[in-house]
């Protein structure tokens, strides 16, 4: 792992909730749908499984009023490795091997987004203590799983036995010409 890397912890979320930030319009869109390319490299990937909604920890509470950030997510071991997509720097882990083992079982690729939580000024004024710059804090992984459509029950299982669940996609995490 890196050196660079605080202290991680991963709970999966069970339900899906609307995140105002994921559509807000103070923030540039990701980019527009006809615009768009791919968010993975297979030409094979003809369906959108749906979405899975992860906590992990990390420093980073937003860029430049973004709460909202894309991370890629590469297989580390038995967890996953969250990049920002930009610089490719160090964004946090996620502790689900079930991931992992998509990944080495079946065509799946993924698209995530890095949800702040809050500001620093946030977590101290709801904690009423001063905290570090660099202090770690709780961010949401909302991550897009995309694959083939032929191993659709094969997924839905492994992700069922590891208790995972898909979620709804908001229509600007989906990449539009993929089917859902």
């Amino acid at each position: 792992m890196d050196n660079d890397a605080p202290g991680c912890s991963t709970d999966v979320m069970s339900h899906n909730t609307d995140l105002p930030e994921l559509h807000s319009h103070s923030q540039p869109p990701l980019s527009e749908p006809a615009q768009r390319s791919p968010p993975f490299d297979s030409n094979q990937i003809d369906i959108c499984f749906g979405l899975i909604i992860a906590q992990t920890t990390s420093s980073w509470t937003g860029d430049k009023g973004t709460k909202v950030t894309p991370v890629t997510l590469s297989p580390f071991g038995d967890v996953m490795k969250l990049s920002f997509q930009d610089s490719r720097k160090y964004a946090g882990i996620l502790a689900l091997s079930a991931l992992c083992k998509l990944q080495q079982e079946f065509n799946i690729d993924y698209s995530a987004n890095m949800v702040a939580s809050g500001s620093q000024k946030d977590q101290r004024a709801i904690s009423g203590k001063s905290t570090m710059n660099n202090s770690a804090h709780d961010c949401s992984v909302r991550i897009v799983v995309y694959g083939v459509k032929s191993q659709q029950h094969s997924v839905s299982q492994l992700l069922s036995d590891a208790g995972l669940y898909l979620q709804h996609p908001s229509a600007t995490e989906l990449y539009r010409p993929i089917n859902y």
